[in-house]
């Protein structure tokens, strides 16, 4: 029983169709990374918006709302990736890059000048909405 040549490339295709599909119908489209980045950004300019107490209190309902979303996003998708390529990234941003900024920021400018919140916000956001960018334009190309 042997496949005939053109058969089996058309065999090969449809795997490799398949394949993309499952890509870009999966959690690792860039989504999450572009929402938690966009979540970022909008969180920390809360701060240049309100006081301390309110700002902290929107931020969290901020964090907790985004959490929910995703989950709902990622639940609908009904393949998974046996092995996510950015948690690494995703690790690396929240607690090693968004801290440094965010210290960093507040250390060197104790009289917190105008935007400062806004301007770390947006420091922070930037490296998460890029690779999510990115993840999103390598999954959208078929």
């Amino acid at each position: 029983m042997s496949i005939e040549r053109h058969e089996a490339e058309e065999q090969l295709r449809l795997v490799q169709r398949a394949q993309k599909a499952a890509e870009r119908n999966s959690i690792e489209n860039g989504v999450v990374l572009i929402i938690w980045g966009i979540l970022i950004a909008v969180g920390l300019a809360l701060f240049d918006v309100f006081s301390g107490p309110v700002a902290t209190g929107v931020w969290a309902a901020l964090a907790v709302v985004g959490t929910l979303v995703m989950v709902r996003y990622a639940s609908r998708f009904r393949v998974l990736p046996r092995r996510l390529r950015s948690p690494w990234i995703f690790l690396a941003i929240l607690c090693l890059y968004y801290p440094a900024i965010l210290v960093g920021g507040i250390l060197l400018f104790p009289s917190h000048p105008h935007f400062l919140f806004t301007t770390i916000g947006l420091l922070t956001a930037l490296p998460l909405v890029v690779v999510g960018i990115v993840q999103r334009q390598r999954t959208r190309e078929a």
